[in-house]
């Protein structure tokens, strides 16, 4: 999946779109679009990668510092677009942390806090497992490693398990194993596939589930106890910036 991360600034509005997987040996590629409002100057973009990536050797350092400004080359009505690509020569996953420093005119204070936003990436090779058969226990690991890596995958799993297989595990589930999957886990099957626009805020981190904090997945070997089965029904989405006593009517 294409994930868009749109981020906004009084001075201007960056949008980032990237794969949220992808397969070893294949180039992450991100990409990137200034929309200036004032003139500014885009000084420096870093990052924090996970040790599934790795900077390519070929990277244009000297791409910043970019000033940008009302002239006939680069109106301010036009965004400013490169790409960034980074390789994956090995299967992992993780979190790409950024930091775009701009400055709102030439010379301003080098102090200026950065826009930070993140970035999620699996490389996995592609997989297809048998509708007859339980998952393997290598896609298995995927799926527990990746769901408890981040809070967030946890909701996504939730909101649709199916699309979470395909889009952060490179794993397409056949669909006569939706069912199974669904009863294994306690989630409903009813209401699949989510709709794009609930399943996309989700991903981005905006949507999260009503009276769930944190899904952990544990294998069934490493149980030695548990509660009462999950029941997902009661849950429902809720945007994170719903206030607490709202969230409480």
């Amino acid at each position: 999946m294409q994930l868009t991360t749109t981020l906004s600034q009084p001075g201007f509005t960056l949008r980032v779109t990237a794969p949220t997987v992808i397969e070893p040996d294949t180039p992450y590629i991100l990409h990137f679009s200034f929309q200036a409002l004032h003139p500014c100057v885009i000084d420096a973009l870093t990052w924090q990668l996970p040790d599934c990536l790795y900077e390519s050797g070929d990277m244009d350092e000297s791409r910043f510092p970019v000033e940008i400004s009302e002239s006939a080359s680069q109106p301010l009505s036009e965004p400013l677009e490169w790409t960034q690509v980074f390789i994956a020569p090995e299967t992992g996953f993780g979190q790409i942390r950024f930091y775009l420093h701009v400055l709102s005119e030439e010379g301003a204070d080098q102090s200026e806090p950065p826009l930070e936003w993140t970035h999620w990436v699996s490389v996995f090779s592609p997989a297809k497992p048998s509708a007859d058969d339980p998952l393997a226990d290598d896609l298995r690991a995927r799926l527990i490693n990746v769901v408890n890596d981040h809070t967030q995958n946890g909701h996504i799993f939730l909101a649709d398990y199916v699309r979470f297989f395909a889009d952060y595990l490179n794993i397409q589930v056949p669909e006569a194993m939706h069912e199974t999957l669904a009863y294994e886990f306690g989630l409903p099957a009813e209401g699949l596939p989510l709709d794009n626009e609930t399943y996309r805020l989700i991903a981005q981190g905006k949507t999260t589930f009503y009276g769930v904090e944190k899904l952990e997945l544990i294998a069934d070997e490493d149980c030695n106890a548990s509660d009462d089965r999950f029941d997902a029904e009661g849950t429902r989405e809720t945007s994170r910036d719903t206030p607490w006593e709202a969230m409480n009517d």
